[in-house]
């Protein structure tokens, strides 16, 4: 190697050497991401790229003795006899579903769209109350696009409203309704949810629990009064029931076997 290549070998060594010898690593400089820096100027406060949550598959597991047949939805598919049924105004519709977190609680939960009607199976205990709780979320954000009672399929004069707990809808979205009725024993109830015909967009109903309660007050309560519609509704949904369930299966009693 001659002398003019050997001085272009050290120029271009002391090149590469110079941040080295400044006592700066250039791999360890940080790398602009194209992201911009959320916490700056706000201070540090900044909304959530994306969040993660455990779910559980089945749904509300902790409650063990929830009466509904399947609470959360995730069980129900198209069998023989179904735990849910869905009725639009001209007979039975398909029960649609959403799924994730968009739901309130496990992986599965019903999506209801204006004027149908959803009806739930579940048991009943032999003596005392019935406490429920269940949640809808109404793409207008509206609670009252949904209105939920309990009833008797084989005599719909035993009818008790469901009602909400709150007209706003919690920081989710979800209204909850809540209510107390007396036992059904030696009958056979359904939950009957109802979206508004004019409700904008469709509505999510889930985590629907049923729990028996220990005291006899709860049958003191007489049926809610309801209108002559909602009394044709009633027995419209009873007959379709009653249509599709096993005859030669007694009613379902909580705690018989």
């Amino acid at each position: 190697m001659n002398l003019r290549s050997e001085a272009a070998w050290l120029v271009v060594g002391a090149f590469l050497m110079g941040p080295v010898a400044c006592g700066k690593d250039s791999s360890a400089a940080p790398v602009d991401s194209g992201i911009a820096d959320a916490s700056a100027g706000d201070g540090g406060a900044s909304a959530p790229v994306r969040t993660i949550e455990t779910r559980n598959p089945f749904g509300h597991t902790s409650e063990t003795e929830n009466l509904f047949a399947d609470g959360d939805f995730e069980f129900t598919g198209p069998s023989e006899q179904p735990p849910w049924h869905v009725l639009g105004l001209e007979g039975e519709l398909d029960l649609r579903y959403d799924t994730g977190a968009r739901c309130a609680s496990g992986i599965r939960c019903a999506r209801l769209a204006a004027g149908s009607e959803l009806l739930g199976w579940l048991a009943t205990p032999k003596s005392g109350s019935i406490a429920v709780s269940v949640v809808a979320k109404p793409a207008s954000g509206v609670c009252s696009d949904v209105s939920m009672r309990l009833f008797d399929t084989n005599d719909t004069s035993r009818s008790f409203d469901i009602l909400l707990a709150s007209p706003i809808p919690d920081e989710r979205g979800f209204c909850h309704f809540v209510g107390e009725t007396p036992n059904f024993a030696g009958g056979a109830p359904v939950l009957f949810v109802a979206i508004d015909p004019s409700a904008k967009g469709d509505v999510l109903v889930d985590d629907a629990v049923a729990l028996a309660k220990g005291t006899s007050s709860g049958n003191a309560r007489a049926p809610d009064p309801i209108s002559s519609a909602m009394a044709n509704r009633l027995a419209r949904a009873a007959a379709y029931l009653r249509a599709r369930r096993f005859s030669h299966l007694p009613a379902r009693v909580h705690g018989s076997r």
